[in-house]
């Protein structure tokens, strides 16, 4: 684990992943930001109406923001969440978490990461800005890998992985997947 990305997340914590890809955009880089929240972060309410589908709800929204080294906005995704079930939610047992990924393409550079939770049911609000992204150039004329993204191998299928997700760690004693994407120009092309 890189200590600099800051200290280990535990898994009842809200765990944010960056990942540096290449972009199918000309010029700019992807950058993949995935996110773990705990289902207990959301409060439950009780529907009684007749109509309902399902005793118990949630609602929510996640809000993952892209500053420039200007801490002008370059990206914004607002995802909006609906969790339900029909027996009355334990905090005390963590359930299925919350995950997603969103992706930016961004022009190589620095760049800042502010995410934000809310939960629209209480005051419930969690908010991170403290994160900084370095997005490489993968257009020069060198030797790039992109960053590595763990997975967890008994979650794959033929054309997709699942990403852990824990904020660059591996759950220990678990086996794992990882994917990175290696980019040999033209020049290096009889070399590996």
């Amino acid at each position: 684990r890189d200590r600099s990305l800051g200290p280990h997340q535990s898994p009842g914590d809200v765990a944010i992943q960056t990942v540096n890809l290449v972009s199918q955009e000309k010029g700019k880089s992807r950058l993949d930001v995935g996110y773990r929240i705990p289902r207990s972060f959301f409060v439950f309410t009780r529907d009684y109406s007749p109509s309902a589908q399902h005793s118990f709800s949630a609602r929510g929204e996640i809000i993952i923001e892209i500053l420039d080294s200007a801490k002008t906005s370059v990206g914004q995704n607002v995802i909006a969440k609906e969790l339900f079930t029909d027996e009355e939610p334990n905090p005390l047992v963590d359930s299925l978490p919350v995950v997603g990924v969103v992706s930016f393409d961004l022009k190589p550079g620095t760049y800042s990461l502010v995410i934000e939770i809310n939960d629209n049911n209480s005051s419930r609000k969690s908010r991170d800005n403290s994160r900084t992204i370095k997005l490489k150039d993968f257009s020069q004329n060198s030797l790039e890998i992109s960053d590595i993204n763990f997975c967890d191998p008994g979650i794959k299928t033929e054309r997709q992985l699942a990403p852990y997700n824990i904020g660059g760690d591996i759950p220990f004693s678990r086996n794992t997947l990882y994917y990175a994407q290696k980019i040999l120009l033209s020049q290096y092309s009889d070399s590996d």
